[in-house]
């Protein structure tokens, strides 16, 4: 996963094949609100994380955010 921080987007992107999807975010689309898909809102986000169990973490500003692959 990667943040697109102009976009407002977090991405999968899968290197081998070069397929890129949008998990979250509406691209051009700042905000903060919490949503699934392109219902979600970010401002910049600058970082994620993932774990074992699907579940994410986005760094926007200061705030970090936590998602969940449910």
């Amino acid at each position: 996963m990667q943040t697109d921080s102009s976009n407002q987007l977090i991405r999968h992107i899968i290197v081998s094949s070069g397929a890129v999807s949008t998990l979250a975010g509406l691209a051009g689309t700042s905000g903060s609100s919490n949503g699934i898909g392109t219902n979600a809102r970010f401002r910049d986000p600058l970082g994620i994380a993932l774990d074992a169990a699907g579940t994410f973490a986005v760094v926007v500003s200061t705030v970090c955010i936590e998602m969940t692959s449910e």
